[in-house]
């Protein structure tokens, strides 16, 4: 999430809404404080949500903001344990 300015994120369509594990570390929330983006360990692996929409149905808006390749870069990054 380094380099990302989160005042600018667009609206976003829609979301689902999901719970936060208690092992989770939340990076983002959308609407009255819902999860958005999560992450966390899971045995060896990592894992990641985003629950939203990464294309035009539900993130039209987010797939035009100027961070959108940055943060699917580093959430990719950071699953393969390359950052």
């Amino acid at each position: 999430m380094e380099g990302i300015d989160w005042e600018t994120v667009p609206p976003l369509l829609g979301y689902n809404k999901i719970q936060l594990k208690k092992s989770a570390t939340l990076l983002a929330t959308v609407g009255d404080g819902d999860v958005l983006m999560a992450a966390g360990d899971y045995f060896s692996g990592r894992n990641f949500v985003f629950a939203s929409d990464p294309s035009p149905h539900w993130g039209i808006n987010f797939m035009s903001w100027k961070y959108y390749n940055t943060l699917w870069v580093q959430v990719v990054k950071w699953l393969a344990k390359a950052l």
